[in-house]
């Protein structure tokens, strides 16, 4: 289930807690639609009352016919879940657009992701592209990552790589690493905007500081041939390493070929063939051949043919031609 929309209470203890409760409940009473969100708040996260998606599924439906977008938004996610609420993906879609037409840019990407996905409504990449948009219009980052990914593919918008790019630049600006990402990929293979390796380099670190991996897989490639930063061997074994540990298989393989080989790091094969291993368990079938070639010499850990075979058996499947030679 997506993130709901939270704001802050200001609790500071259980006393002014506990009034602040006693107020939202007499104000949602009388009709104070921002109680009553409040409330559904702290049911939904079981807060000083007993935790009932049921009553803050109530509770945020009535905040949204009361013109509180937020609570529409939230609304949706339960009910496009089945939270609180039989599942029902239409209507979830249905109080999305509710919250869309308050101004709540979140409301109007997710809007924008039923039209794209076809959840809830036909689909319909034109009418995603223009929620992404407003979305993104509206301060909502993921909007704009959105919408980027519909200018690169030309899916419900004509294709155009350097609104696709400006378009990354701002989900990165507003904090979306996806888009960080992307527009550092396009910086680093000149897609519609100039090559800049350097840029690409410091989107890249960005991503990676920021925890996610694929960042630092690509980042150690950079620092491995010099672009965009001084060459560094050392720098490059270490991103591999962070990747592999994140759960990029493929750098994996990489984090081998660095220890196996002593590529900025003391060649250490038994490191090497652990990093293979780790690799070939997510079907890398280059870690499996390199793999199945340390077992048949012994490089890091103890020969076993039956063991090579398997693991040659296993690279020939994944397309390493070397592998399937008898």
């Amino acid at each position: 289930m997506a993130a709901l929309w939270i704001l802050s209470t200001g609790w500071a203890h259980t006393a002014s807690r506990d009034d602040a409760l006693s107020s939202y409940r007499r104000d949602c009473e009388r009709g104070a639609a921002p109680a009553c969100y409040n409330l559904a708040l702290a049911h939904m996260k079981g807060v000083g009352v007993p935790k009932d998606p049921a009553k803050a599924a109530q509770l945020f439906q009535t905040a949204c016919l009361a013109r509180v977008p937020e609570a529409c938004f939230n609304y949706a996610i339960m009910t496009s879940a089945g939270s609180g609420v039989p599942k029902d993906v239409a209507r979830g879609a249905e109080y999305f657009r509710k919250g869309c037409d308050g101004d709540h840019p979140a409301s109007c990407g997710a809007l924008g992701r039923a039209y794209f996905k076809g959840e809830g409504m036909p689909r319909d990449d034109a009418k995603a592209a223009e929620y992404f948009q407003e979305a993104c219009d509206g301060g909502d980052a993921k909007g704009c990552f959105n919408a980027a990914t519909l200018h690169t593919t030309g899916a419900g918008v004509p294709k155009d790589l350097s609104r696709a790019a400006e378009l990354h630049q701002r989900a990165c600006d507003g904090g979306d690493l996806e888009g960080c990402f992307m527009l550092g990929v396009m910086h680093h293979q000149a897609l519609g905007v100039r090559a800049d390796a350097a840029k690409a380099a410091r989107l890249m670190q960005r991503v990676c500081d920021g925890g996610e991996p694929k960042g630092c897989f690509n980042l150690g490639f950079l620092y491995l041939g010099g672009e965009g930063v001084p060459k560094d061997e050392a720098k490059a074994a270490g991103n591999f390493r962070v990747a592999c540990e994140g759960g990029v298989a493929k750098s994996c393989y990489n984090a081998g070929l660095v220890y196996s080989r002593g590529i900025g790091v003391a060649k250490d094969l038994a490191t090497g063939a652990a990093y293979y291993g780790k690799g070939c368990d997510e079907d890398v079938a280059e870690a499996c051949f390199n793999l199945a070639v340390a077992y048949t010499n012994g490089e890091g850990v103890v020969k076993d043919a039956v063991k090579s075979q398997v693991l040659r058996a296993k690279a020939c499947k994944g397309g390493i031609a070397q592998a399937c030679a008898r």
